[in-house]
Parts: structure tokens; sequence; C-alpha cells
């Protein structure tokens, strides 16, 4: 009975979502399983799925007042010769209102929250 949507129109009602609140939260663990199941097509439908989602998203938010901030808490999918976690460094992707004090703020995933918290509070201009 649910409705199905691409992942463009997904990240839509993501952003349609965020609108409505100060923090919004998605998590999206597909990628982490093909890099544990070492499977190249679950990984690539992985990004796919994942790339419409941020595009769909950042069509429908407002960069001179949303932010968006991708990033995740390891590497994985990035080497096919382990299934594993690595030590490998993960990205970073800041798009939006003070995009660039964020992202300025970031040097590893331990800054990820006290930037949040700082943009929540007003205290990242760029």
């Amino acid at each position: 009975g649910v409705p199905e949507v691409t992942p463009y129109d997904a990240g839509v009602i993501l952003a349609d979502l965020a609108r409505t609140h100060s923090l919004t939260v998605f998590e999206f663990f597909v990628t982490d399983m093909a890099g544990h199941r070492q499977e190249a097509a679950l990984a690539e439908m992985a990004l796919t799925r994942l790339d419409g989602l941020l595009a769909g998203a950042l069509s429908a938010l407002d960069p001179g007042r949303d932010l968006l901030l991708v990033t995740s808490d390891h590497g994985n999918l990035e080497d096919e010769k382990t299934s594993d976690h690595t030590l490998n460094p993960v990205p970073g992707l800041v798009w939006g209102r003070n995009g660039c004090a964020v992202a300025g703020s970031l040097s590893g995933l331990q800054d990820v929250t006290p930037a949040i918290l700082a943009w929540l509070g007003g205290e990242l201009f760029d």
C-alpha cells in the first residue's frame, strides 16, 4: 500500500520534510551493506539511488536558507579488496547557507556534531 517513488522524488520529499524542522537526519545504509558484501552491482545501485536522492533534495532546498551536509562514519565501499570498515578519510559534502564556514570547520568526523550545533546556533557565517 506504500506508493513507489523514484530516488529523485524521495529527495524532494526529504527536502520538504526538512523545511519544517531545524534538523533532519537521513541514514542511507545501503552503501555500507554493499561494501561489506563486496557486490559491485549492489554498490552501483546504491550510489545511483543516492545520486538521485541528492539531486532531488538539492533541487528543492533553498541555498540561502538551508544547509545540506553529507558524510559517513567510516569508509568501506571505496576498497573492494576488503569487506571491513577502512580507515580511509570519508568525504564531507557541504552545500547551502554558510556552507563554506561549515566546511572550513570540518577536519574529521569528530567535528561534524560541533559544526551542526554551531550552524544551528547561528555561529558559523561565511
